[in-house]
């Protein structure tokens, strides 16, 4: 049940696989001793790699925070009662 669920990853896996390292996941029926393909090319790794940047900045623009640390004004009442001076160092509210 298992094999027939994941089996279509798997064949779209092998299919990527093909353009790019065919041995990462070798078609069925290879062994140690099978040749297999080597595209000689770097299409599909730039690819991949172009897509990854791109969706980095999407997720992560340049130049700006990707998450803010806001306190709640009880914390930050008790910090200030602390008497250390560095407990409020550069907290944004």
């Amino acid at each position: 049940m298992l094999a027939t669920e994941r089996e279509p990853y798997l064949l779209r896996g092998r299919r990527n696989s093909e353009l790019t390292l065919p041995s990462l996941l070798p078609p069925e029926g290879t062994n140690a001793a099978t040749n297999l393909y080597d595209p000689y090319q770097s299409v599909g790794s730039k690819g991949v790699n172009h897509l990854a940047s791109k969706l980095m900045l999407a997720l992560f623009p340049p130049n700006t925070p990707f998450f803010r640390l806001r306190l709640d004004e009880k914390v930050k009442a008790q910090a200030e009662q602390s008497g250390d001076p560095e407990a409020l160092t550069d907290i944004e509210t």
